[in-house]
């Protein structure tokens, strides 16, 4: 899988968080992190969209 590198700005105090997360032994760098937060959200996400599909022919669009 090709990887794309990207510039994020964050606050002191998220990046602090990001910092406690890898010193807790759970990633070994913030890359990581961020990884595993967006597989998580795009996990939650397929699982919304799944669990609202059988009632999306009953919607009006207003």
């Amino acid at each position: 899988m090709a990887t794309i590198r990207k510039t994020i700005t964050l606050t002191d105090k998220q990046d602090q968080w990001i910092k406690t997360q890898i010193a807790a032994g759970g990633f070994t760098n913030d890359s990581e992190y961020i990884r595993d937060l967006l597989r998580r959200d795009q996990e939650q996400n397929a699982q919304f969209l799944a669990l609202k599909k059988p009632f999306r022919k009953d919607w009006k669009v207003v």
